[in-house]
């Protein structure tokens, strides 16, 4: 870990952070789909 600032863009750990925000979002997208959908029936 470096102490450069995190304003800097085009990092590997930027990039694996934000595939892992996405991958998170989804994750919790698809819980309240099935989690509606099983209140719903």
């Amino acid at each position: 870990m470096s102490s450069e600032p995190l304003t800097t863009t085009a990092t590997p750990e930027t990039a694996e952070s934000a595939e892992t925000g996405l991958l998170v979002a989804v994750l919790l997208l698809v819980l309240l789909g099935t989690t509606a959908i099983l209140l719903m029936s």
